[in-house]
């Protein structure tokens, strides 16, 4: 469900719902860096709707962030080669548990 959606800042945040466990709230923010990259900033925050949702927000580490956020990287970088132009280059910065960010080449007919 869309909490947020900002076009014309590139800005949108969302709820993620587990029912019975837990509630993401994740921003995600595009800022052209050049006429050739674009940097992705997401954040996001959990909380917990139950036991099993509390031990998950209270054990997410930062390293098991860098690992979910190196995977959300990867799918979009699968996405963006399907796209007519491929990216050439992705950099990624690392983050803590509640962000991270990496910078992905514009693409025209992407919108992020």
């Amino acid at each position: 469900m869309v909490k947020m959606y900002k076009p014309e800042y590139y800005l949108v945040q969302f709820y993620m719902v587990k029912p019975g466990q837990k509630i993401g709230v994740i921003e995600v923010g595009c800022i052209e860096l050049n006429g050739s990259q674009t940097k992705v900033q997401v954040a996001y925050e959990y909380i917990g709707l139950s036991e099993t949702g509390n031990v998950f927000v209270s054990s997410f580490s930062s390293s098991d962030y860098n690992a979910f956020i190196a995977e959300w990287e990867a799918l979009l970088v699968k996405y963006l080669q399907k796209a007519p132009t491929s990216p050439s280059t992705v950099t990624v910065k690392s983050g803590v548990p509640s962000s991270a960010g990496f910078s992905l080449p514009v693409m025209a007919n992407v919108m992020c």
